[in-house]
């Protein structure tokens, strides 16, 4: 697959009223080259089929499928054929003004923030796809937001914020479902790995040992290292570090704080131990990518 130009995109016009945090678009025979964002956005498959990009990875897609795209994500569409995609954009403040009680469901940290940390490069493509009874529910839910499509007061506003978190919730209770029912399911099988991985996303920040990490999943030191290597394609180590690079990318476009208090807050060292890793991730240096997407 060729890989697309990588388009990093603040869309500082998405939520301009300050009680604006959340958007429903509907896209028909949807393509997009990758790209990149400061909001998050849900991704329903609403029709027909193609291929979801995810990074250098792509996933086959159709009715049903649901990806979580958090900010700094790269991902797009492509190879529609007569894809309609519905899309919930919603705004790292609302997220965070919500955070607290968000994080109490089930279901939220994994699908929302641990798998698609993982997606890109894990064994299998990890994504909630939903039964036809749970896509009627879905998609009752999105006729109905519809009806505040073209309205823009502040009542419509509240109206849809409380339909994002209604959206959430919904898709968390649905994942948690199909987990527990689906035998085949690698998570079904793998509970008490995912509690490695929230150690992972929950303290990122801090030093993380392989031993932390072994005694959370009741494994060996080389049992631990090959079943992580199996599930997310890569060593821990470079599992953290990646998702430390992905917190620094999220700060560096949603926030005007220098580059040593980012690296502070996410884990490295110093500002050039994160300058140094970001480059070799990315490609560019921090300061380049903060400019490009401030354009």
């Amino acid at each position: 697959m060729s890989t697309p130009e990588i388009i990093h995109h603040l869309d500082k016009n998405t939520f301009l009223n300050p009680l604006e945090y959340s958007r429903f678009l509907l896209k028909f025979n949807y393509e997009a080259p990758l790209h990149s964002h400061a909001f998050f956005e849900v991704a329903v498959v609403t029709g027909g089929r193609g291929k979801h990009l995810i990074g250098d990875s792509s996933i086959s897609v159709t009715l049903g499928d649901v990806f979580i795209i958090p900010p700094g994500v790269n991902h797009g569409f492509e190879e529609s054929e007569s894809l309609n995609v519905h899309h919930i954009l919603i705004s790292s403040a609302f997220m965070q003004k919500n955070l607290a009680d968000l994080q109490l469901l089930p279901g939220f940290g994994m699908l929302f923030d641990i798998e698609p940390s993982i997606r890109a490069n894990a064994a299998k493509p990890m994504y909630l796809k939903l039964t036809d009874e749970q896509f009627c529910t879905v998609q009752e839910l999105l006729t109905k937001v519809r009806e505040y499509k073209n309205r823009n007061d502040n009542y419509v506003m509240c109206i849809r914020n409380a339909f994002s978190l209604l959206a959430i919730s919904t898709l968390c209770k649905m994942y948690m479902e199909n987990t527990i029912n689906d035998h085949d399911n690698a998570h079904s099988r793998d509970t008490t790995f995912v509690k490695a991985l929230s150690i992972i996303h929950e303290r990122y920040y801090e030093k993380i040992t392989i031993s932390m990490l072994t005694r959370a999943t009741h494994l060996s030191r080389t049992a631990f290292l090959k079943k992580f290597k199996d599930f997310c394609g890569m060593p821990p180590g470079e599992y953290i570090t990646k998702k430390r690079l992905g917190a620094a990318k999220n700060m560096l476009i949603t926030t005007t704080q220098s580059l040593s208090d980012i690296a502070n807050k996410t884990g490295f060292s110093d500002a050039s131990h994160l300058s140094r890793a970001f480059k070799k991730e990315y490609g560019i240096s921090p300061a380049s990518f903060r400019n490009k997407a401030e354009r």
